[in-house]
């Protein structure tokens, strides 16, 4: 089910939002996108959508960025790890607040095996409360130089599958207003009296049918 904190800030203050990855009934990962869906015209919020979008792209591009001694993960807005390409029995650092601290992204550290670490961090657009973060992980003793790199390119990747989530979401926002929009000016042309007035909505779904629906009442009503 859908965050119903997210849903609310879509439709009463137009803001959008994903929730956290989580595992689907095949154990793959996803999340969902919502977004505000407001009039063309007038701007006015009509509703919202929402997209459940598979993290397994996600974890592909993880594990394409990771190199030679290094880790890669991907950190919620809490820092709880999301994915990651490291191997099974690998753990987390305890203590990520360096990464963090008076606005750092590159900072070292003790690894979750005691070992020390440097990171680096870069957050993933649109940058807001919720942002996840890109975590490029490595042995101190290892060239710093390649992990950034590494972190540029995976920050740029999931940009760009988010990206285009948020694109395909406002492509389907705009099939459904337009409709909507005719549904609403028959409505109010009927409501004024001029019965010969008829929707031109193309079928195929429920808002044709409804069109349809629509124009024989109005040939009823005009006879």
């Amino acid at each position: 089910p859908l965050d119903s904190a997210l849903l609310q800030g879509a439709t009463s203050f137009g803001q959008g939002g994903r929730t956290a990855i989580t595992r689907g009934a095949d154990q793959q990962p996803l999340f969902s996108v919502v977004l505000p869906v407001r009039d063309p015209q007038s701007f006015q919020l009509v509703g919202a959508l929402a997209a459940e979008v598979s993290g397994a792209r996600l974890r592909q591009i993880l594990r394409l960025g990771g190199g030679e001694q290094q880790t890669v993960y991907l950190l919620d807005s809490a820092r709880g790890v999301q994915l990651s390409d490291a191997a099974p029995g690998w753990r987390p650092p305890t203590d990520l607040g360096p990464l963090f601290r008076g606005g750092q992204s590159v900072a070292e550290y003790v690894g979750g095996d005691g070992q020390r670490v440097v990171g680096a961090r870069a957050v993933v657009a649109p940058i807001g409360a919720g942002s996840w973060s890109v975590v490029v992980e490595q042995p101190s003793s290892a060239f710093f130089t390649e992990a950034t790199r590494s972190l540029l390119l995976l920050a740029a990747l999931v940009t760009l599958v988010s990206a285009a989530s948020v694109v395909w979401a406002l492509m389907q926002s705009r099939r459904l207003v337009g409709p909507i929009q005719a549904l609403t000016v028959g409505a109010r042309e009927l409501a004024g009296g001029r019965l010969d007035h008829r929707i031109a909505v193309p079928p195929g779904d429920e808002l044709g049918e409804l069109a349809r629906t629509f124009n024989d009442m109005a040939v009823r009503l005009q006879g």
